[in-house]
């Protein structure tokens, strides 16, 4: 073999070499498909590129109430523990917009904990039976609270079935909002704080239950601040720390209550990149139960997770 040859056979061998870590490395790979059948799987927060082959939708089946324990919808299966799990679909873009978003709220304070029988589902956008999804490249995100989690999507339009697990780590906080009692007397008021700082564009969503028996004898509200600035005390009296409504003047949707829980859910779809800082507050007038003693039935769980831009 002459000199020339082992030059060339050595340029060859660099080439292949060069393509194959290339392809290894994810530039030269498309996205997994979506599948009529989607099961998603996770021990921890997470996203993937996905790709959507053919017109799509998906069933939301947005109802109030309480819902079939494994999911909000027949096309929606959640399974998991703590005090949030889900999933969501965003587009693969600079400015990330939210495709949609389902998940469950256990109804307890801690990471990892087992909440009641009847978790308090919710899906987003708001009010939708369905969202139709165009071909494409999407992200997909499953969100969990230190615990295994299986998802189980099934999208009209699209054939046969896949199994997907995220891999790349999520931008998210699951906090519990340190509960800080200003009274133990009539009226009641608990309120929490907690922050977050987003690389990117990204969501909140927030859920509040109390443990009364007269839905009436409790107010309740939020307030979202760029930055970290010192509430004023109570809480209450800050501004833009109204009671809920049914529009958030800031961006957000109120989900609306489940009966049974005296929950509360809220969405916030479209967070700027930065620090955030959230506060969460409720008055009972009526805090004791029949036999004197103070209800402890309450408490709220936020989410934040953030987007990955293209």
């Amino acid at each position: 073999m002459t000199g020339r040859h082992r030059v060339s056979l050595a340029l060859a061998f660099l080439l292949a070499l060069s393509a194959s870590a290339a392809h290894g490395s994810g530039s030269g790979q498309s996205a997994p498909l979506l599948a009529g059948v989607t099961k998603i799987t996770g021990s921890a927060s997470a996203h993937m590129l996905v790709e959507v082959p053919a017109p799509a939708s998906i069933r939301l089946d947005h109802t109030r109430g309480t819902r079939h324990p494994q999911g909000p919808s027949s096309a929606i299966e959640l399974l998991g523990d703590g005090r949030f799990f889900g999933v969501a679909l965003t587009t693969d873009s600079a400015r990330p917009q939210v495709v949609f978003v389902a998940g469950q709220f256990g109804r307890c304070l801690r990471s990892r904990c087992e909440g009641p029988a009847k978790p308090i589902n919710y899906t987003f956008p708001v009010g939708e039976s369905s969202v139709r999804i165009k071909p494409g490249t999407y992200r997909l995100y499953v969100v969990t609270d230190g615990t295994p989690v299986r998802v189980k999507l099934r999208f009209q339009g699209l054939e046969r079935a896949t199994l997907l697990t995220p891999q790349e780590p999520a931008d998210d906080l699951i906090a519990t909002p340190a509960r800080q009692t200003a009274s133990s007397a009539a009226p009641f008021y608990v309120s929490g704080e907690v922050d977050h700082r987003f690389r990117g564009r990204g969501m909140l969503v927030t859920n509040m239950w109390t443990d009364v028996q007269d839905p009436a004898a409790v107010t309740r509200g939020d307030c979202l601040y760029r930055g970290s600035p010192p509430f004023p005390k109570p809480l209450a009296d800050s501004p833009g720390c109204a009671p809920y409504q049914h529009v958030i003047g800031d961006g957000g949707y109120y989900l609306g209550s489940t009966q049974g829980s005296g929950s509360i859910t809220v969405m916030r779809p479209s967070m700027a990149p930065g620090q955030w800082h959230y506060g969460v507050w409720y008055s009972v007038t009526n805090p004791f139960d029949a036999s004197g003693r103070l209800r402890n039935g309450s408490g709220a769980v936020a989410v934040f997770l953030g987007f990955e831009g293209s």
